[in-house]
């Protein structure tokens, strides 16, 4: 895949290294059926290539992600499919036979919390942040919790999904989500790398087949997550609230 500025992803091949650049900054690399067939797209290209062994996933602008995209109606009719596909990205990344390394140089909300939890290593700058607003809209992170189970422990990921708080890139080092705080990102991100890909990638199949026995997803974790999403999406004033957000820029809380 290619530099294509029209595209919500760029995958690049370099090597025994694949980055993946979330590439709609205008959006706020939000998350919608275009975004999560390009995310398909590219891990299928990265399977394929047996060269590679480590994946970076970045991203241009000030954020990260910021999930879900509200602006999209058609995406907001189907929200259990979206779910469903979303949950296999994340599952892909966080089970794949190649190291997943999360760049994190902005803001992280909803969704983007989920493709950060699902990688092997994640590097931030301090003034990153992370945060799970769904329950503002009547809604909950259900792609993303057993992601971030598995990252931070049931207790934080409960309270984090039920307060809608921030947490600063110092705070989610604390809790586990973030594994380096470094102003020097591509520095880090680099050396990361460079660590990584002396591995072969049989030995990295092989430690995460192993590693995912003893924080195994529920076999029915897909499908929970979408019927979660579709019933919380059919709850009284969730529409009403997203509505008034894609009209009038208000939200929830305001």
């Amino acid at each position: 895949m290619g530099m294509d500025p029209g595209s919500p992803l760029d995958l690049v091949v370099k090597g025994a290294a694949a980055t993946l650049t979330l590439n709609r900054p205008d959006r706020r690399n939000a998350i919608d059926a275009a975004l999560i067939a390009a995310l398909h797209r590219s891990l299928d290209v990265i399977e394929r290539s047996p060269e590679v062994r480590v994946l970076r996933l970045g991203h241009r602008g000030p954020w990260f992600c910021s999930g879900m995209d509200f602006e999209d109606r058609d995406d907001r009719a189907e929200p259990a499919a979206n779910a469903g596909e979303f949950f296999a990205v994340l599952e892909r990344i966080a089970c794949g036979d190649v190291v997943s390394i999360a760049v994190v140089g902005g803001q992280v909300a909803g969704g983007g919390v989920g493709l950060v939890a699902a990688c092997d290593t994640v590097l931030a700058s301090s003034d990153a942040t992370f945060s799970l607003p769904e329950a503002l809209w009547g809604l909950l992170p259900a792609a993303v919790y057993p992601f971030l189970r598995r990252r931070i422990g049931p207790g934080p990921a409960r309270h984090l999904a039920l307060s809608a708080g921030t947490l600063t890139a110092a705070d989610a080092a604390r809790l586990g989500l973030v594994d380096e705080v470094n102003d020097r990102l591509e520095n880090a991100a680099t050396a990361a790398t460079r660590r990584s890909v002396r591995i072969d990638r049989e030995t990295i199949a092989r430690i995460k087949t192993y590693t995912n026995t003893y924080d195994p997803l529920p076999a029915d974790a897909r499908t929970r997550a979408a019927t979660a999403l579709a019933g919380a999406m059919q709850a009284p004033g969730v529409a009403h609230r997203i509505e008034r957000w894609t009209q009038t820029g208000r939200l929830p809380w305001e």
